[in-house]
């Protein structure tokens, strides 16, 4: 999972061009593969916590909010940013526990996920959601990556990165990356 072979920052600057893209690459697996796990003990709090002990009944928030708290602290994030975080984690436990799985193995980024995690929010569908717009959305963004002409020199995977951009930007198609 984490491969030691990639270069840290003192490797950087002496290292070739290719070397440099490729460490990119890897430690954007990386983040992905902390990322999957992050969100995935945040899940296992909120399963933990999510009734609330009955000798909390007074405090001034909620469970969530208790929860969002503590979670806020832990990672020195806002407490919006927290609840966001456990939306994305129970999200991925609970409805999409295929994303979940390419995410955990570095199949899939961050911001990728949490496009399909929002994206697919209003599905209550089990049927559809089974299917979800997460298939429809991989499908596409392979499509863009493989439209560009054979000359453009990104990877499927930062081709696939940069069509999901252009989608939320409103494009219908991936541009050739120019120098």
């Amino acid at each position: 999972m984490f491969d030691v072979r990639l270069p840290g920052l003192a490797d950087l600057a002496t290292a070739d061009d290719s070397m440099v893209v490729a460490a990119i690459a890897g430690w954007e697996c990386v983040e992905a593969a902390a990322s999957a796990r992050r969100l995935a003990a945040i899940a296992e709090l909120v399963r933990r916590r999510a009734d609330g002990p009955t000798d909390c009944a007074q405090w001034s928030c909620d469970n969530w909010g208790s929860m969002a708290a503590e979670v806020a602290a832990a990672l020195h994030v806002s407490h919006g940013v927290a609840s966001g975080q456990m939306c994305l984690g129970v999200a991925l436990r609970d409805r999409l526990p295929k994303v979940a799985a390419l995410f955990a193995e570095e199949m899939l980024s961050a911001r990728l996920v949490a496009a399909i995690v929002w994206r697919t929010d209003l599905i209550t569908d089990e049927a559809a959601l089974a299917l979800a717009d997460a298939a429809v959305l991989d499908r596409r963004l392979t499509q863009m990556a493989h439209g560009v002409c054979d000359d453009d020199p990104r990877t499927i995977a930062q081709r696939r990165a940069d069509a999901l951009g252009a989608l939320a930007g409103g494009a219908d198609r991936l541009a050739m990356w120019l120098r």
